[in-house]
């Protein structure tokens, strides 16, 4: 089996990121808990909207090459063409430091007025956040643009460095601090620059040590042209994908109140963590996947694809069945009771992004196979159907309104991205083996529905609820042999990377 060697690489990458991402989605859930905690839920709001318009301005700046430089060091390096590798490295910071610097003096000139036509402030506190955020954006995009080519060399650990461990415990390092010595706002914003500014510096130190920018003997080979042809798709596609991502934040913020954007913003960040698998298992899939597109792998890049799509399911299925029945007790524990209003919208936001878990990788195939433009065109519809329905929507049914759009949106790009992949790769990525893990996880869940009212609503108990669930889903899974050839090499995988002895599981799978 020719894809096994790749299958590995991506479980290599992906032990590492699943550390990574624990520890990330731990710092950023704490730093988003303190801020809605400490500073109240209409300051957390403010923050939100803040955040979500600079979101905006973040996505420009990239110019759509992260993916870009992700690809070519990978496909450039394995041809061997240093000269390619360099120039793709030094044009992406070149074309994105210019744009970013142009951004932020524009934005931190012009904040005032979007702040109070956009949001309606009249307090300063949103303009605020918004000039001291925007000195960040030529800082992020070298952050950005550097971690992605250490991923282009299969550095996975220095983004798990950076992005992932660094950025998060500096901002709420940071946060705390300033927050306790009564900066109020301006400390979260101040927090917020800072730790994007210190981060860039620790990624271009990580890149330069990988792969020597300032060596002279390797002359830079011009790759603008090329880059900007494979990434302005991309860039549309990301500002459109970011429309899906944060319309519903602005509208929210322009229609009703902070108070109600800092709820939807609790149940926001809790449904995005079933993102989490599929950007794991993705993590390295790119540079894998362009390395055996490179080689003409065509059947094994089909192979993988259906594996990683089948493994990101199993993992995100019973953390959406866990959000589906225990919703209103998830907020309470983390965010506090006076979150609990977000219960509803939590549930269907859960729905709507828990479908990345074959999107994800659909995105991944189609900049592999340079049809970005593709993309492109899903993220137009998407953009345009979640800005209506939100300008439908929130004015009648308020956050659960913004959560039904950003609902429907992710499900019209999921129909057509299995379409797309059907007609283009000559599969259907879904396979019987979705319905066992469905029905595990339906089962897991009313199980421990039925038994949740003896324990305590704390946070320890409900991390053993949740564990209990895990437990009972992959037991199922396990008893009724759901789990194909390619699902046994990867646990094999994880035995020799990890050194634990898998036997018995080894046994049950076959």
């Amino acid at each position: 089996m020719e894809e096994l060697p790749y299958l590995k690489t991506i479980v290599k990458g992906a032990g590492l990121v699943l550390i990574g991402t624990i520890i990330s989605k731990f710092l950023s859930f704490v730093y988003r808990i303190f801020i809605a905690r400490y500073f109240g839920v209409e300051e957390y709001g403010i923050f939100s909207m803040a955040l979500a318009l600079l979101s905006f301005f973040m996505i420009i700046v990239l110019l759509g090459l992260p993916q870009g430089i992700t690809r070519y060091v990978s496909y450039y390096k394995s041809k061997g063409s240093e000269a390619k590798v360099k120039g793709t490295i030094l044009d992406s910071f070149k074309l994105s430091l210019i744009v970013s610097v142009i951004l932020a003096f524009l934005l931190f000139l012009i904040s005032d007025t979007i702040a109070f036509y956009l949001f309606h402030d009249t307090t300063g506190k949103i303009t605020t956040l918004i000039r001291i955020m925007s000195l960040s954006l030529p800082f992020f995009s070298l952050f950005m643009l550097s971690t992605s080519a250490s991923v282009g060399f299969k550095k996975i650990e220095h983004r798990v460095y950076t992005e992932y461990i660094s950025q998060n415990l500096l901002k709420f390092v940071f946060t705390v601090f300033f927050g306790l010595i009564g900066l109020g706002v301006f400390g979260i914003g101040l927090a917020w620059t800072l730790a994007i500014i210190l981060t860039s510096f620790l990624s271009l130190y990580l890149l330069n040590k990988t792969f020597p920018l300032i060596k002279k003997t390797i002359k830079s080979h011009p790759m603008k042209k090329e880059l900007l042809h494979f990434s302005m798709p991309l860039l549309f596609a990301g500002f459109l994908g970011t429309i899906v991502s944060y319309t519903d934040t602005v509208m929210l913020g322009f229609f009703t109140t902070p108070k109600e954007v800092g709820i939807y913003n609790a149940a926001l960040p809790i449904a995005q963590l079933l993102m989490v698998p599929s950007a794991l298992l993705s993590s390295l899939l790119l540079p894998v996947l362009s390395e055996m597109y490179a080689k003409k792998k065509t059947l094994a890049i089909k192979k993988i694809y259906k594996t990683i799509t089948r493994w990101s399911f199993y993992l995100s299925f019973p953390l959406l069945v866990t959000i589906l029945f225990f919703s209103q007790q998830i907020l309470i524990v983390t965010f506090g009771e006076i979150y609990i209003k977000g219960s509803t919208a939590l549930i269907i936001l859960s729905m709507g992004f828990f479908l990345n878990f074959t999107l994800i990788h659909v995105v991944n195939v189609m900049s592999l196979m340079k049809k970005t433009t593709k993309v492109l065109h899903l993220s137009i519809v998407a953009a345009f159907t979640n800005f209506l329905l939100n300008l439908f929507l929130i004015p009648v049914w308020n956050i659960e309104g913004a959560a039904t759009a950003s609902f429907t949106s992710y499900l019209i790009i999921f129909i057509l991205s299995l379409i797309w992949i059907n007609k283009n790769l000559h599969m259907f990525p879904l396979e019987f083996a979705y319905v066992k893990s469905i029905l595990a996880g339906c089962f897991a869940g009313f199980s421990i529905f039925f038994i949740k009212d003896i324990f305590y609503l704390n946070f320890f108990f409900a991390i053993v609820l949740s564990l209990l669930l895990l437990i009972i889903y992959v037991f199922i899974l396990l008893f009724f042999k759901s789990f194909l050839k390619e699902d046994i090499e990867i646990i094999l995988s994880i035995e020799k990377r990890t050194g634990i002895n898998l036997e018995r599981i080894k046994k049950l799978l076959r």
